[in-house]
Order: structure tokens, then C-alpha cells, then sequence
């Protein structure tokens, strides 16, 4: 996929592990939740599964869900945090559960669903916002790739991530459900 990187290598993107408060139906966002138990045991594994390997970088969201993570993964490593790797920023809508926007908002709750590119939260931010920063990092130059990377991140940047891939339009994203603490390879060759 030279189209992706430019450079021979592998680049790892890794959902953040499970996090508190999972259970709730809500708009985390850039919410800085901290992993659960069940989290930091998806970490746990992948550093056991991914020891053997010698990253060239790893990078990671400035939030602690996934700093981390890529701290139980890589101990040895210092993540670089790099602000496109952010999850959504879902404004006024931070943090509040489904329900309750869609009650007090039914409307625009309802608009977002039909334009789900495009539509933002009073003070937040679009998924082509996202598509737009996330991909900068993803296309940007990192040189010459001689060992893996690992990139701790979001599913909304994940997912918009996807949609360029299989080149699927940013309308049909929550077609890919990223589960936590589930990893994705992406082979970057001539």
C-alpha cells in the first residue's frame, strides 16, 4: 500500500483498551476516560504477544486511554503524542449519553445520522475534520521505515483510517467497528 506510507514497513494501529464507563451508551470523545481492568489486560496481552518486536516509533493520542496503553505495551518506550491521533471532539455533546442528546436534541441527533461526515456538535468537531488531521499523520514522511511502528489511537480515527483504505465513503464509517484493544496491520511496501 505504497499510496499510505511511501516507505517498506508495517505500521500497527491499535485501539486503546476498554475503558471505564464502557457500558454507557455516550459520546466519549476527548473525555480523557482511563482503561478498566478488562483494558489494561488487552494491553497486558499485546505486550506479551508484540515483545519480539523492535519499533521504530511508537505513537500515540495525547489521551490517557491510550498513553496507557501504549505504556503496558511498550514499558521501554516513550509514546510520541501527536494531537491528530485525538478522538473526535464531540463539543457540547462530550461525555453525555445517547439518550439524553437525543432527548434534548432530536434534531440535530437526527442530522448527524444523515450526515454523519459532515455534521458537528456545537463546539466539536466533524468525522471529515478528523478524516483531514488523522490522515496528515498516516500520509506524513517518517523516513525510512527499517522496523515497525506502533500507533495507539481512537476507533473514529481508526475508522475514518478504513474509509480511505477501502476507499468507502466517510457517510458509511460505523461500517467498521473496532473493537477495543484490537489491532490493525497495514503493510507500507514498494
Amino acid at each position: 500500500m505504497t499510496k499510505y506510507l511511501g516507505e517498506p514497513g508495517l505500521l500497527m494501529v491499535l485501539r486503546h483498551g476498554q475503558i471505564q464507563g464502557h457500558d454507557i451508551r455516550r459520546f466519549i470523545g476527548t473525555t480523557d476516560a482511563e482503561l478498566d481492568d478488562t483494558g489494561v489486560g488487552q494491553a497486558e496481552s499485546w505486550h506479551g504477544i508484540l515483545s519480539g518486536f523492535s519499533f521504530k516509533a511508537v505513537y500515540s493520542s495525547p489521551l490517557k486511554r491510550c498513553l496507557n496503553t501504549a505504556a503496558q505495551i511498550c514499558p521501554c518506550s516513550q509514546p510520541i503524542m501527536d494531537d491528530r491521533l485525538t478522538e473526535i471532539h464531540m463539543g457540547a455533546w462530550e461525555n453525555l449519553s445517547f439518550d439524553s442528546v437525543k432527548k434534548a436534541h432530536p434534531e440535530a441527533f437526527e442530522r448527524r445520522g444523515r450526515h454523519m461526515d459532515t455534521f458537528t456538535p456545537p463546539g466539536g468537531e466533524s468525522f471529515s475534520r478528523v478524516s483531514e488531521r488523522a490522515w496528515n499523520f498516516f500520509s506524513s514522511n517518517k523516513g525510512p521505515l527499517s522496523g515497525p511502528i506502533l500507533v495507539v489511537t481512537h476507533a473514529g480515527v481508526i475508522r475514518t483510517l478504513l474509509c480511505r483504505i477501502y476507499e468507502v465513503p466517510l457517510t458509511e464509517l460505523f461500517t467498521f467497528k473496532p473493537s477495543y484493544g484490537e489491532l490493525f496491520l497495514i503493510s507500507a511496501t514498494n
